[in-house]
């Protein structure tokens, strides 16, 4: 199940940094509905995509969260 867990959060960070990327190589004249926002908002929309497809990824990064020993409190 964790195996399974892990694969579903990559795709996810995958599908993601796939809408970010998009959104950077994709112009108000390729898709006349894109007008409506701003050209600034749109960009700032696919920055804030890319840190949350990093925010998923950092954890499988990190081994120290899986090795680290349980915390005694009342040792």
């Amino acid at each position: 199940m964790n195996i399974f867990l892990w694969v579903l959060q990559i795709l996810l960070a995958l599908h993601t940094a796939m809408g970010a990327i998009w959104k950077y190589s994709n112009s108000e004249q390729a898709v006349p509905s894109l007008k409506v926002i701003p050209h600034g908002v749109w960009l700032a929309m696919g920055v804030v995509e890319i840190i949350c497809a990093l925010g998923l990824l950092v954890p499988s990064l990190n081994k120290t969260l899986v090795s680290r020993p349980p915390s005694r409190r009342f040792a």
